[in-house]
């Protein structure tokens, strides 16, 4: 929505205002647009890998919900979610690693996994 706005003030043209000076502008009104642009890119993996991590947790599958955060950190790693690059008036992906959210996923791997002894059994029956 931020770069919809953007063009429709007129200022999304091919030099346009999507440079590294647009997110110091929108962190001034305290919008952190880089973590919008981070999730842009590749943002059906992060979909799907997100809601299957959070359907492990549901499950109390500890394990399973570890294996999809960690594969989120070696697509990010590889640079297939979460990096960007400015390219004329937009953001495209930039095959490289994005490490804030490679760290981010490997914590939240390492959190699952260590939750299978961390957590009490709950009888819902």
């Amino acid at each position: 929505m931020a770069k919809s706005g953007l063009r429709a003030a007129g200022l999304g043209g091919e030099a346009g205002p999507f440079s590294e000076a647009l997110i110091a502008e929108f962190a001034k009104g305290d919008v952190w647009i880089h973590g919008a642009f981070s999730l842009e890119q590749g943002f059906l993996f992060s979909a799907m890998l997100l809601a299957a991590a959070a359907v492990g947790v549901i499950e109390r599958k500890w394990a399973v919900a570890a294996g999809w955060c960690a594969v989120g950190a070696l697509l990010s790693a590889i640079g297939l979610m979460h990096s960007y690059q400015w390219a004329g008036g937009d953001t495209v992906l930039k095959l490289a690693p994005a490490w804030p959210f490679v760290a981010g996923y490997a914590v939240m791997a390492l959190i699952f996994f260590t939750a299978q002894w961390t957590t009490e059994e709950h009888d819902h029956g």
